[in-house]
């Protein structure tokens, strides 16, 4: 990867598809491999440790940081699909679903981490995971019936 940026010279700061894709390609890579240094179980765990949704958000901000056009929603969505169903990217679903699901007339206007916190808790308190909150509420709003 870093061979075709130094052959293309790319400017990696551009949203245009090449450029983006390869700074995402590089920083992450970089990233990964610092975080695998110790191995695999190493990684698992450290993650593992991390449960109280505060201290969630946080690693997912600190692993996002240095990857370039990636933040903390798909860092979460990447910890979800190797594993870890307690990080869930919380999208517009939630914000859009969520108010008819508490019977609120207004938008849930949270931010990423407050939606990311209240998932979990959410998901906490009727015994089921944030992967399984975030799917029935992707459903009901990709599939269910919509009233104005």
């Amino acid at each position: 990867m870093t061979r075709m940026q130094e052959s293309s010279i790319y400017d990696l700061t551009k949203k245009q598809f090449k450029p983006r894709i390869t700074s995402v390609l590089i920083s992450s890579t970089s990233k990964i491999a610092k975080e695998l240094i110790d191995g695999l179980d190493v990684f698992y765990n450290r993650i593992s440790k991390v449960t109280s949704p505060p201290e969630m958000w946080k690693l997912v901000n600190d692993f996002s940081e240095p990857i370039a056009q990636v933040g903390p929603a798909l860092i979460c969505d990447f910890f979800m699909k190797i594993g870890f169903t307690r990080y869930v990217k919380v999208d517009h679903h939630f914000r859009k679903e969520f108010p008819k699901l508490v019977i609120l007339a207004v938008s849930c206007k949270l931010n990423p981490k407050h939606s990311f916190i209240l998932s979990q808790e959410i998901a906490d308190s009727v015994s089921i995971t944030p992967f399984h909150l975030d799917s029935i509420l992707y459903l009901w709003g990709r599939y269910g019936a919509h009233t104005n």
